[in-house]
């Protein structure tokens, strides 16, 4: 099926902060519940080895994603890097919490995908929400990278399929159910938005049918990669399962050990 870039409810500006968080959140539950980016591990490690970063740099983070699971990961692997957690719309309550784990820090400041600070180094992540950027804002994610002698990961585990239709609009049952356990600390905020006025949670019934929408398939990709000084990078994009509902759609783009 084409891409439909149809909207998101927690990409529009009008839409409350205290519902964006929660949805986040609950995206947290299904990351920490099912680890489906840990078949990226091995590729992840060896595009860091080649970038040589001092840190990583996570995009669009929303209230962490995966990294309080991939930095363990990585550090049986060898590799023990800082993870700066960045967004547009940053998550206070994740910013404000003690991390599980050293070496994990959120910034509090907006940072904006598409034209990253130059004062922000390291190689570049983004999981499951460079299907929120139309082709040209993607490209220049991917530019602005390059620009910046910065490796990029982009992992997306929504595609449109029978299993995502299904998985997406039964996801309220599971939220309802696995939250309290994976939650924490579970607040107030999460009781009265997923339990008693569960307005976000069904709002990710239609953000997830529509995130599956909007991804990209491995030939965009391929046709993105197509800018200035893009060939001194070595790109790899493909396809990779990862639970039986999602399929993990990549890109890693790490400098030519030539270049």
């Amino acid at each position: 099926m084409p891409r439909r870039h149809l909207f998101e409810f927690h990409d529009m500006p009008w839409f409350p902060g205290a519902w964006r968080d929660v949805i986040t959140d609950l995206l947290k539950v299904f990351s920490i519940h099912s680890h489906p980016y840990r078949c990226m591990v091995p590729m992840l490690s060896e595009a860091l080895r080649r970038s040589h970063p001092e840190t990583i740099l996570d995009l669009c983070s929303g209230s962490s994603g995966p990294w309080e699971d991939l930095k363990a990961r990585l550090e049986e692997s060898g590799l023990d890097l800082p993870v700066v957690l960045t967004d547009k719309y940053p998550h206070r309550s994740a910013i404000q919490q003690a991390w599980p784990r050293e070496g994990i820090r959120y910034l509090e400041e907006s940072v904006d995908a598409t034209k990253v600070p130059a004062h922000l180094s390291g190689f570049r992540t983004l999981f499951a929400s460079f299907h929120h950027f139309r082709p040209a804002e993607a490209q220049r994610i991917l530019q602005d990278a390059v620009e910046a002698c910065s490796g990029i990961a982009i992992m997306e585990i929504t595609r449109w399929s029978w299993r995502w239709f299904f998985a997406s609009l039964f996801s309220p049952i599971f939220f309802w159910i696995a939250s309290p356990f994976v939650l924490r600390p579970f607040t107030w905020r999460h009781l009265v938005w997923i339990y008693l006025l569960p307005f976000p949670v069904l709002f990710t019934v239609w953000d997830s049918l529509v995130s599956g929408l909007r991804t990209y398939s491995p030939q965009e990709l391929e046709a993105m990669i197509h800018f200035p000084r893009a060939e001194t990078y070595q790109w790899k994009i493909g396809e990779r399962t990862a639970t039986w509902a999602c399929t993990v759609t990549y890109l890693v783009g790490a400098p030519r050990l030539e270049a």
